[in-house]
């Protein structure tokens, strides 16, 4: 499951998403949903990495 954080930045709060471990890589995406059930895309990665994910 993904975990929902809230990341706070000098251009306001984001949701992202976490799930894996290891170097971290950040997948953003505009077009489709990213939730606590992923994106289908992202969940190939969470093995390797540690994956952030925005929509």
């Amino acid at each position: 499951m993904w975990k929902r954080q809230m990341v706070e930045t000098s251009r306001g709060k984001f949701e992202v998403f976490v799930q894996g471990e290891g170097e971290p890589v950040c997948i953003t995406h505009l077009y489709s949903e990213f939730n606590e059930l992923g994106y289908y895309f992202a969940d190939n990665f969470v093995s390797d990495f540690k994956v952030l994910g925005k929509h």
